[in-house]
């Protein structure tokens, strides 16, 4: 049996909160999308 490939180690949580500013800003249209979506389900 073959272990599976565990890629977690591989993440990295972003803490800069600029970066996460300038992020969601760029993000900001598709982000609505997606909670629009979540509200209709």
């Amino acid at each position: 049996m073959q272990k599976k490939e565990d890629n977690t180690s591989d993440m990295k949580v972003e803490t800069d909160l600029n970066k996460i500013k300038k992020t969601a800003e760029k993000k900001e249209d598709e982000n609505w999308e997606f909670r629009s979506f979540l509200i209709g389900i």
